[in-house]
């Protein structure tokens, strides 16, 4: 027999679910920082342009790319370029991308002093990765990030 300890039960039970999945969705929608580029791979040697989108939150006063290689220690910091009040780039040179790759996160500084980390959680724990590769297949396309995904074929000089 069902009682109204039940019923009271299980309502909150499902009252706790979707406010779990409300209130938890908003918090993993809201991270300010949004990588735009690099798509990756990349290949030994080749530059690189990371961009990111920094929407939601107070105009950044700085930002800052935090890299390293694959299976080595710290990681180095190099500032980026404010392109747009909510855009910074950078250009890593070449002599920085070996295989097997890269471990990188990004630290923005807003108004208010206060520090955002993408990814949020742990960024040198859980770094994001950009592999590179030896070398380019034959007759692969490139991508150049700032031509919105236009794909030029690739000729090896």
């Amino acid at each position: 027999m069902v009682t109204m300890a039940m019923r009271m039960r299980d309502a909150h039970i499902w009252l706790f679910t979707i406010l779990a999945i409300f209130l938890a969705a908003p918090a993993l929608a809201n991270d300010p920082i949004r990588p735009i580029s690099p798509p990756g791979p990349v290949y030994a040697g080749q530059s690189v342009i990371f961009r990111i989108n920094t929407q939601g939150m107070i105009p950044p006063t700085s930002a800052t790319l935090f890299y390293r290689r694959i299976g080595t220690g710290e990681f180095q910091a190099l500032a980026m370029n404010r392109d747009t009040e909510i855009e910074h780039s950078l250009i890593m040179e070449g002599r920085h991308n070996l295989p097997p790759g890269i471990e990188y996160f990004f630290v923005v500084e807003d108004g208010q002093r206060r520090l955002f980390t993408h990814p949020p959680q742990d960024p040198r724990a859980n770094p994001l990765r950009l592999e590179v590769r030896l070398d380019h297949p034959a007759g692969e396309s490139l991508l150049f990030p700032a031509m919105d995904k236009v794909r030029i074929s690739g000729r090896r000089l």
